[in-house]
């Protein structure tokens, strides 16, 4: 059963939480909405000045370009890839404990 806890305990909670959520928000959160409104631009990274606001037209220009399902298909390839590679290092193979086989790794997942 869940105790209730006291007003002064959740505050010193917030309060340890406060700098982990905020080092996230500068180091991961800026980032990625830097990175998002950069690409409606057509601004060229090493002449900061220059660019202008162009919509989703590089978005349209990415699709529309030959070798996208290539692009696609070769990032898909390498996510299922990476992943099953850490899946077969991360989940015991033999599973020794589980009893053995394939029986075992997949009582491991």
């Amino acid at each position: 059963m869940l105790s209730k806890r006291s007003t002064t305990e959740k505050i010193v909670g917030y309060a340890l939480l406060a700098p982990g959520l905020l080092a996230l928000l500068v180091l991961i959160g800026i980032p990625v909405v830097q990175g998002i409104m950069l690409s409606f631009t057509d601004r060229y990274l090493l002449e900061p000045t220059t660019g202008k606001f162009i919509g989703l037209q590089n978005y349209v220009t990415f699709v529309k370009h030959p070798l996208f399902w290539h692009y696609i298909r070769t990032t898909a390839l390498w996510v299922v890839g990476s992943m099953i590679g850490k899946l077969s290092i991360g989940v015991d193979p033999v599973g020794d404990a589980d009893g053995g086989g394939w029986r075992g790794m997949a009582l491991d997942l």
